[in-house]
């Protein structure tokens, strides 16, 4: 059997993680291009302990469970039980949009050879359908958030990191999350929203140049989420 990963993923994390996380990105991808096995804002697949111990022979058991735990503590995958039988404890899995982006900026080329095993599951009760305009606009509220900063108490989802970079440079953002984390333990503060304060304080700090016939406005990443 041949495995794939994305080498962002492999420097940023590990290969363990990498090779583990485009097993699931395949299957995420390909449900979600067959509209199924959709819940909680995110298309889903699933593996069993057994399936995985042969996906992945040279890994062992515990190694298995050690790498799913890595993969959701940096914020590439999310897990579930999504059955309705109280029973039933199959673990489902998706990716972040962390993840999302990187494959989209790497334009990752996913076919059915990275992978030889064919997946014939159940849809979920009742998730087999495709998502509304309301489950779509709330998807970002849902995803699970990363810790950020030096004191780890800066919370974003993949999707406000990402807008946050699309509109200032990687040093503005990462000053303004270490200026909040660092803010928020000496004075133990909270906010209610991390994304917000730190929308308001870049705004504050490096607010944007005013637009010319030389240098034209450019197009936001939300603002094309948006209108696309």
């Amino acid at each position: 059997m041949q495995y794939q990963f994305d080498t962002t993923i492999a420097e940023q994390y590990s290969l363990e993680e990498a090779v583990f996380v485009h097993r699931i990105y395949h299957w995420v991808m390909h449900n979600a291009a067959n509209e199924r096995n959709f819940a909680d804002g995110h298309y889903w697949t699933h593996d069993s302990a057994q399936a995985l111990a042969r996906l992945f022979p040279f890994w062992t058991a515990r190694q298995i469970q050690r790498i799913v735990q890595n993969c959701r503590e940096h914020g590439l995958i999310l897990t579930r039980q999504l059955s309705n039988n109280p029973t039933d404890r199959t673990l489902w899995y998706t990716v972040t949009e962390t993840v999302k982006c990187i494959y989209a900026n790497g334009e990752m080329d996913l076919t059915d050879r990275c992978n030889g095993f064919n997946q014939t599951v159940e849809c979920i009760k009742g998730t087999n359908k495709r998502p509304n305009k309301r489950q779509r606009e709330t998807r970002a509220q849902t995803e699970e958030k990363s810790a950020y900063g030096e004191f780890g108490n800066v919370y974003l989802t993949g999707v406000e990191y990402d807008k946050l970079h699309a509109r200032w440079s990687e040093t503005q953002v990462a000053q303004e999350i270490e200026a909040l984390s660092a803010y928020m333990a000496s004075r133990r503060k909270r906010y209610a929203s991390h994304y917000a304060t730190l929308l308001g304080w870049l705004k504050r700090d490096f607010p944007p140049e005013e637009p010319s016939a030389e240098r034209p406005k450019p197009m936001l990443i939300e603002e094309e989420w948006a209108n696309g």
